[in-house]
C-alpha cells in the first residue's frame, strides 16, 4: 500500500498536458498583436490579435470543452475567426503524430520546442506563427 502512495505522485506528473512553467506564460498585447512570453522557457511568441490562451487544463477546458491532444504543453492558442488552432510543446518526451496538425520542430535556449498547428490554418497565419516564435533576447 505504501508503494501506491509513492507512485502515484509519479503517474499524476506524468500524465500532466500541461508543463510545470507553462503558468509562467503571459499574454500582452501589443501594438494589434497578442504576444505570448514564457520568460522561464525562454519562448516568446507574437500571433494575431483574435487568440485565446490556455496555460493550464482548467483555462484549456474553459476554452475548448474538451481534453489537449498533446502532453507537454507551454501554451495553447485558438482563433475562431478563421477557426484554427495551435499548441507549443516544450521539451516533449513523446510527440504522437496527430494528422490534424502540421508540425516544426526546433531547439530554442537549448529545449525541444514543436510547434503543432491544425492544417486548417490559412497558410499566410502558418507562416506567420512559425515566423514569429523565437529565444528571449
Amino acid at each position: 500500500m505504501n508503494r501506491l502512495f509513492v507512485a502515484l505522485p509519479f503517474v499524476l506528473a506524468s500524465c500532466a498536458s500541461f508543463v510545470d512553467i507553462s503558468k509562467e506564460t503571459t499574454v500582452e498585447n501589443i501594438d494589434g498583436y497578442k504576444v505570448v512570453t514564457n520568460t522561464k522557457a525562454g519562448v516568446v511568441s507574437k500571433t494575431y490579435w483574435d487568440f485565446k490562451f490556455a496555460t493550464d487544463r482548467a483555462s484549456f477546458k474553459k476554452l475548448t470543452g474538451t481534453k489537449p491532444e498533446f502532453r507537454d504543453i507551454l501554451f495553447y492558442g485558438k482563433t475562431t475567426d478563421v477557426p484554427y488552432t495551435y499548441y507549443v510543446l516544450y521539451n516533449p518526451r513523446k510527440l504522437k503524430n496527430n494528422e490534424k496538425f502540421s508540425y516544426r520542430d526546433t531547439i530554442l535556449n537549448g529545449k525541444r520546442v514543436v510547434i503543432a498547428i491544425s492544417k486548417n490554418a490559412p497558410q499566410l497565419d502558418m507562416k506567420f506563427l512559425l515566423d514569429n516564435i523565437s529565444s528571449i533576447d
